[in-house]
């Protein structure tokens, strides 16, 4: 391969050629891999969790529901909790996360 640049070294031009080489090898492969989760079904993306941590002397309340995440915070730790298990029955889960 011969630079079209005049500041490109030799070196320059060898390392541009082996970074497209992989690029193209990277790009084959992915192509010819069998995809192990149906890309149609959103099912794989969706987990449900509750989780508790306290900062700072505030508690904070993390829902995960269908990929979207909300948080709460709360100044008591009995409110936090008080909301994280009305979460968790809400969302049929078995328990509370404390992160």
């Amino acid at each position: 391969m011969v630079s079209t640049c005049p500041n490109q070294t030799a070196l320059d031009v060898e390392l541009i050629a082996s970074s497209k080489e992989a690029i193209e090898r990277s790009r084959e492969l992915l192509i010819e891999t069998r995809p192990l989760l149906n890309p149609y079904s959103a099912e794989h993306c969706t987990v449900n969790s509750v989780s508790i941590t306290e900062v700072c002397g505030e508690w904070h309340v993390l829902v995960q529901e269908d990929g979207k995440e909300s948080a709460r915070t709360f100044v008591s730790e009995q409110y936090a909790l008080n909301y994280a298990e009305g979460q968790r029955l809400r969302l049929h889960l078995d328990k509370v996360t404390r992160i």
